[in-house]
């Protein structure tokens, strides 16, 4: 069973893609080039017929390559190769939606890193733990790649062996009972508990970097963030059987 701890810390990341198709094409394979030869014209008696067909060919080759890159820059903001980290946000879990707040470090990506880390070394010397949604999946990974790649220090205690310390702990996993490669939203799990939803958000996670940074849709995307926060919460002290932000637990163990 989920153990309520009092200096557990939720957290959650917001990420961006590059913005130039130049880069995404640096870091991924080239796409496979056109070959004629490859077009099958041997029921064709006319050159005519088969320069045309070479030709289609030739034109959905440039429409499929088009479409891959597009896909790529797309999806750019999901990989720690080709995005960055634009928010992190925290919350106790015993502690009122207010307190909730998005850390961006005035946009300085090694800031903002150092600043995870010298936070996970203070909720390791309280024996909490820093818990997420999908977070062992996709925030983590995202965050010790991304402290790679610009040279940040990522503490030794953060690995244990193969695995992430336990000092992770993902809400997700724990909803799905850890059933295997078991995918669950937030949205979706906090609306079956009773708990609210995402439905009234004006902003969502693909949008959020853009937004986050025009001053007239910024606080649109603050509340957006903030709400995974709060609602990550509420799930935790639900599996936890935690009746109230008090402290007050029914059926629950409490971590010493």
């Amino acid at each position: 069973m989920l153990k309520y701890n009092p200096h557990d810390v939720i957290f959650d990341i917001e990420t961006e893609g590059a913005t130039t198709l130049d880069f995404i094409q640096e870091i991924y394979p080239p796409y496979p080039q056109f070959v004629p030869q490859g077009v099958k014209c041997g029921n064709l008696k006319t050159e005519e017929e088969k320069s045309a067909k070479i030709e289609a060919a030739r034109q959905d080759h440039a429409a499929q390559e088009a479409a891959y890159w597009e896909e790529k820059l797309e999806k750019a903001a999901l990989n720690a190769e080709t995005g960055r980290v634009v928010t992190i946000g925290y919350l106790l879990v015993d502690a009122p939606d207010e307190e909730a707040f998005l850390d961006d470090a005035d946009f300085n990506e090694e800031w903002l890193l150092r600043r995870f880390w010298a936070g996970y070394e203070k909720v390791v010397r309280r024996r909490g733990r820093i818990i997420g949604w999908n977070s062992n999946g996709f925030d983590i990974p995202y965050l010790i790649k991304r402290s790679w790649i610009i040279g940040v220090p990522v503490p030794a205690t953060v690995f244990r062996g193969r695995w992430i310390s336990d000092t992770f702990l993902d809400l997700m996993q724990v909803w799905s009972v850890h059933e295997f490669r078991k995918f669950a939203k937030l949205d979706a799990c906090a609306r079956i508990l009773g708990l609210g939803n995402k439905t009234d958000q004006a902003c969502c996670g693909a949008e959020f970097a853009k937004w986050y940074r025009d001053p007239e849709r910024h606080e649109a995307a603050k509340r957006y963030g903030l709400l995974d926060l709060t609602l990550t919460r509420d799930i935790y002290l639900r599996l936890a059987g935690v009746t109230s932000l008090s402290g007050e637990i029914e059926d629950a163990e409490v971590a010493s």
